[in-house]
Order: structure tokens, then sequence, then C-alpha cells
């Protein structure tokens, strides 16, 4: 299994709107695209009525948060993500583990790791959850 490419990057804001990067970070917890994908989809028109439906509409105040410096950092580990984000000088969003499918192609083990048992157990796991949770993802769009 090979590690995925992990980036870390800024969203522009001389290419993108503070509402747009606002909205792809909202957007994140629930697609699987990456930050980029997910914003060069998404125009100042479109990012408004999100904007009005969800921060306006049902309060979702944690989407504006976004609207000030945007740092995004993909495929680190949950360890990594929990330390990171325990620091509460910032706002941030991550891919929802109820609304995105994990498989063993997500799991990122380090090679020093690679024959012990612990690690020959997370695609199995990996499986059962994938299969546990594909049912319900079709419900999750937004």
């Amino acid at each position: 299994m090979s590690a995925p490419h992990r980036e870390i990057y800024l969203l522009s804001p001389k290419q993108f709107s503070p509402e747009t990067i606002a909205v792809a970070f909202a957007k994140t917890s629930r697609s699987p695209e990456s930050f980029r994908e997910i914003a060069s989809q998404l125009n100042d028109e479109k990012s408004a009525q999100f904007h009005e439906k969800w921060v306006v509409g049902y309060g979702h105040a944690s989407v504006a948060e976004h609207a000030v410096l945007h740092l995004a950092i993909e495929n680190a580990s949950r360890l990594a993500m929990e330390a990171i984000e325990s620091n509460r000088l910032g706002s941030y969003t991550e891919k929802s583990t109820r609304y995105q499918k994990w498989d063993a192609d997500n799991f990122y083990i380090p090679a020093e790791l690679t024959t012990t048992r612990c690690a020959k157990n997370i695609c199995p796991l990996a499986g059962c959850c994938s299969r546990l949770t594909q049912p319900r993802l079709h419900l999750c769009a937004l």
C-alpha cells in the first residue's frame, strides 16, 4: 500500500473570494475531493447561495470562520490532526468520518510498521468499515 501524497497549501485569496474559500472548507467535510477540486467548482454566486442557506438559514457559523487564513492539510494521520486541532487559536474542518468512504487506501502505515500484526489488521478492518458505511453515503450530499 503506497502512502497518499501529503500537501499543505494555501487557497489563494487572489484566486478565490473569502466567501468561496469558506464554502470550500465547509464542503470538504462531506466531499472526498481535495480543497482545490472543491474550490475550482465554485464561483461567487454558488458560494453566496451556499452561505445564505447554511450560515444564515441554518446558523452554521463555523463556515464563516474560514474567511480569515486558510491552510489545507491533507492525508495526515488522525493523531496528527488531533494534535493540530487541539490548538483552538484557529477554526478547523476535517473530512467527516461519517460522510466519507474510508477503505484501505485511506490509511497510511509507516514503513517500519508494515510487518506488525496491527498493520496487517488495518486492511480487513477498513474493508469492513467501507461496507458498513456505504449504504448511507448517498444520503449525505449537501
